[in-house]
């Protein structure tokens, strides 16, 4: 099932091989993705001017923890999903979004993301 057209999820992933697996599955949807690796390249996205759709983020980068920028997109409206394999670490205005634990199989992202693109 392809996501909607003209989708783009920004993917924040300090683990290489991950982010590129990422990026070849929601590729595979029909999504545009936008890789960082850290924090300033994921800001420096953000304040591109595309429009989101979605975000998928790593909890611990090299540069901090993902939370700030997770604030500012949440505060503009883009839907998240927390990478981690520690959810009970992720701030209480935080915690409606999404989790998608790692290891992660996947279909599992497929679904995730899917679900994360439904009601853009």
């Amino acid at each position: 099932m392809p996501a909607p057209a003209d989708s783009t999820i920004l993917v924040v992933e300090d683990e290489p091989l991950i982010g590129l697996d990422i990026e070849s599955i929601l590729g595979g949807l029909g999504v545009g993705v936008l890789l960082a690796g850290t924090l300033a390249a994921a800001r420096n996205h953000v304040h591109s001017g595309i429009r989101l759709d979605g975000a998928f983020l790593d909890v611990r980068l090299p540069d901090g923890d993902v939370f700030g920028l997770a604030r500012e997109l949440d505060a503009a409206g883009v839907r998240i999903v927390f990478l981690t394999g520690f959810a009970q670490g992720i701030p209480e205005g935080l915690r409606h979004h999404g989790v998608l634990d790692k290891p992660f199989a996947p279909q599992d992202l497929t679904a995730v993301a899917l679900r994360l693109l439904a009601d853009r």
